[in-house]
């Protein structure tokens, strides 16, 4: 989980420069256009790699094979099972406050930065830099390592409560300086780096291996909930209400998760506890270690 965050915080990283520099490049007079096609080639290769070089991890034994898959992308009874299990529910539910909030502060973030301390667009490129560097080297460096050693509810508690942290450090810094608002982006990034691997393996040591496909899936689906009602609400608070009125709102949803992830327990059963190699990344269900 954490090695997947890492390549993620690599793409936060080179994914804005590379935006940046091919909307130097027009199109009919028209500039953006090349980095929406470039993005749009990208996600078909991506496609085409999942489609023919990502085989099955789950073992054919593990596999039910009286239950088909169905290819259909809404599946609400899979959702309702896998909420039918009261520490998974838990667990989705305070990864769905998370995202809100960190979707949030993405639609908000350059114009808070501008607004507040007059910082341009490199200026604001740097930053998201900043923060994509921090994510990478939580979670390709310190996850790789506690992976396993520390109960990943503990590891939830201490990446949730650094966001909730980072949240009310949003809401000061304009009044304490630019020194506060790296502070505040380091810490969000580092808390964030620790929570998402760390809800991803709780969740699927929850459930048994032949169900950890569907009730990871399930996650995704409020985590995209998220990321859609996420970026509308901080835009409306940003307008209505003044440039900290978003953060705020992040911090309360922050804290919410914070209160659920107090309950959480690691499972007593349910799925087998993620194998790692000799590096100490963690292993798909039937890859062999090293």
């Amino acid at each position: 989980m954490g090695m997947i965050g890492m390549a993620f915080g690599i793409g936060f990283i080179l994914g804005p420069g590379l935006g940046g520099v091919l909307s130097g490049f027009e199109i009919n007079g028209r500039s953006g256009a090349v980095a929406c096609f470039v993005a749009a080639g990208l996600s078909v290769v991506n496609l085409v790699w999942v489609w023919f070089g990502v085989p099955e991890s789950l073992p054919a034994e593990k596999r039910k094979a009286s239950t088909p898959r169905p290819l259909r992308p809404l599946d609400l009874g899979a959702i309702r099972e896998s909420l039918a299990r009261p520490s998974v529910a838990r667990t989705i539910t305070l990864n769905l406050g998370l995202v809100l909030a960190f979707s949030s502060l993405e639609q908000v973030y350059a114009f808070y930065a501008s607004d507040r301390f007059a910082l341009d667009q490199a200026d604001v490129g740097y930053l998201f830099v900043f923060m994509g560097l921090t994510a990478a080297v939580i979670q390709g460096g310190l996850m790789r390592r506690v992976s396993g050693k520390i109960p990943e509810p503990v590891l939830i508690r201490w990446g949730v409560a650094l966001q909730v942290l980072a949240y009310i450090g949003f809401v000061i810094a304009p009044t304490l300086g630019l020194a506060w608002l790296y502070l505040s982006s380091a810490l969000l990034a580092t808390g964030n780096g620790i929570s998402q691997p760390s809800i991803s393996a709780q969740i699927s040591r929850a459930v048994p291996a032949s169900e950890q496909g569907t009730t990871l899936s399930s996650n995704q689906s409020f985590s995209s909930l998220g990321r859609t009602l996420g970026p509308a609400g901080g835009g409306l608070l940003y307008q209505g209400y003044g440039s900290v009125a978003p953060f705020v709102a992040c911090a309360a949803l922050a804290v919410g998760s914070l209160t659920l992830a107090t309950g959480l327990r690691r499972p007593a059963h349910g799925g087998a506890p993620a194998r790692q190699d000799e590096s100490g990344v963690a292993l798909l269900p039937g890859e062999p270690g090293l």
